[in-house]
């Protein structure tokens, strides 16, 4: 897995949540992906999409992702997120693990985070 494939993945993670197009965010995923909204907390399919849905309360979305580290599937990426939701500021900050098959889909997934 080349690193320019991890850069293209959460590229288009960071558009289509700034753009709420939570059916091309949901796409980066493998239909059966291992997907942990925080270390103990593991979302199924059903629960994923229902999670992905709050963004579209989400205003002024500022995201920005930098890869911290890389191996051939495996990566490890620092997130920054603040938005507004319903007329409050959230800031939040942490880490993603993620893990892309051969096509380029996540199938495991796992969210480390701070509220500020």
């Amino acid at each position: 897995m080349k690193n320019n494939e991890i850069n293209e993945w959460i590229n288009k993670f960071k558009q289509n949540w700034k753009n709420k197009n939570i059916e091309e965010v949901l796409n980066l995923f493998t239909e059966d992906v291992d997907y942990y909204e925080t270390p103990t907390q593991k979302l199924e399919p059903e629960e994923l999409r229902k999670e992905w849905e709050t963004v579209k309360q989400q205003e002024d979305i500022s995201l920005d992702l930098e890869i911290f580290s890389s191996t051939e599937h495996k990566h490890t990426v620092q997130w920054e997120l603040t938005y507004t939701q319903d007329g409050e500021r959230t800031e939040m900050e942490g880490v993603y693990l993620i893990k892309l098959n051969s096509n380029g889909k996540c199938h495991e997934f796992w969210q480390y985070c701070q509220n500020e």
